[in-house]
């Protein structure tokens, strides 16, 4: 396999968590708009592309949506796998393999269906070039192209291309100070993560640079997850500017739901329905990669949930 594929292929998934993972959490919003009230969706999946409640899910999800007025909804959510809003997809030479699971299917179920979707994930440098680090945390940088061959100034891109794009948005002032806020956020992190002291050079220099092997797997996670509020406020921007009577299903990984739905309700949104995640406790370390560590001896997985009654609500 040549180094370019090897690249691709290494870098399958980020956040991928052999904590079985899968649509878990849902919650549902209505706003009025002076004739009717109209809804956002939010399904939360967990990133365990081999869970067999995946299949049963997509199912559900593709039977649904096909009995929809596509003209009546709007779809978001969150594929490294794919092309974002800004048709970006990879990162110079390196982009990400990536197929299967919840996100990826519910993808090809919004080509398929014709759906108006967007893909609002943007860390196509940050998950080609850490992919292959979080899968092998103690392995030497050396043997990931994708690792030496990507610079930390390509990963501050990302980043500054969504600022940019927030000082466009014709919003509310509370929505332009929310943007504000988390632009200060990132800067600070970054600077705190000395993302602009090592721009110069390549990831694999910077992570050798600045962790040693106990800390080198707490920093890869910080730079996988620092920014996240970036993708809540894009589509919080995008379910505002929704046309009227047309409702809004968006699905995206961990707590992006949760948050996305905070800042709607700071908009007129109001809460209508809701799961509450149930877990069960994981003993065996080797299936928790990615997940949560409780006292070093367990992680939480969360259980499947049926998705059908967002059919009431579409």
């Amino acid at each position: 396999m040549g180094s370019f594929a090897k690249s691709a292929v290494l870098a399958l998934s980020f956040f991928q968590c052999t904590c079985q993972a899968f649509i878990y959490d849902l919650v549902v919003m209505k706003k009025w708009n002076g004739s009717e009230y109209t809804y956002f969706i939010g399904l939360s999946d967990f990133h365990d592309k081999k869970h067999k409640a995946n299949g049963k899910q997509l199912t559900d999800l593709q039977a649904i949506l096909s009995k929809t007025r596509k003209d009546l909804l709007r779809v978001a959510f969150e594929d490294v796998g794919s092309p974002g809003v800004n048709h970006d997809g990879q990162c110079g030479r390196f982009f990400v393999v990536s197929s299967g699971g919840v996100l990826n299917g519910f993808a090809n179920i919004c080509k398929k269906l014709n759906l108006v979707n967007k893909n609002f994930e943007y860390r196509y440098c940050r998950v080609a070039a850490l992919g292959p680090v979080l899968n092998n945390i103690n392995a030497s940088l050396d043997g990931f192209d994708s690792v030496c061959g990507t610079h930390v100034s390509a990963l501050i891109a990302e980043v500054e291309k969504i600022l940019r794009e927030f000082k466009r948005y014709k919003d509310p002032n509370l929505a332009k100070t929310l943007y504000a806020q988390a632009s200060r956020r990132m800067r600070n992190l970054m600077q705190e993560m000395q993302w602009f002291n090592h721009a110069d050079q390549t990831v694999a220099q910077y992570i050798v640079s600045v962790t040693t092997p106990q800390t080198r797997l707490d920093l890869v996670k910080k730079m996988l997850t620092f920014d996240s509020v970036l993708f809540d406020l894009r589509v919080m921007h995008d379910v505002l500017h929704a046309p009227k009577n047309t409702n809004y299903l968006a699905v995206a990984g961990g707590s992006h739901i949760t948050r996305i739905a905070k800042l709607l309700a700071k908009f007129g949104y109001q809460y209508v329905e809701g799961e509450t995640p149930k877990f069960v406790k994981e003993y065996n370390l080797g299936k928790c990669l990615g997940c949560n560590i409780v006292d070093g001896k367990y992680c939480e997985r969360p259980k499947p949930i049926s998705i059908k009654k967002i059919a009431d609500f579409l």
